[in-house]
């Protein structure tokens, strides 16, 4: 038998749903037609991928970060000040 067993139903977290039966995910299968599960190494999955990756870069840049890591290290830093959880040393040269 393939699809989910009682014990075990079938978890799909792209969509974060899980369904108990076979039945039930082709019912939902049938009612959104445009919603797709894709693999990992799908070609359509990693160009999809990469475009928003760029897409967030340039955003990043235009608020004028280096680059989304330096954007999300920013953010991170600003959240511990603001809780004060960051050290606060003084450095006196």
């Amino acid at each position: 038998m393939i699809g989910p067993m009682p014990s075990k139903p079938l978890v799909v977290k792209q969509i974060g749903r899980s369904f108990d039966s076979a039945g039930e995910w082709r019912d939902y299968q049938r009612e959104n037609p445009d919603c797709q599960v894709l693999s990992a190494d799908s070609t359509a999955w990693k160009k999809h991928k990469d475009g928003i990756r760029e897409k967030v870069e340039v955003t990043s840049q235009k608020m004028g970060y280096r680059s989304f890591a330096h954007r999300s290290a920013h953010r991170k830093e600003e959240k511990l000040k603001k809780s004060g959880k960051l050290d606060k040393k003084i450095m006196i040269h």
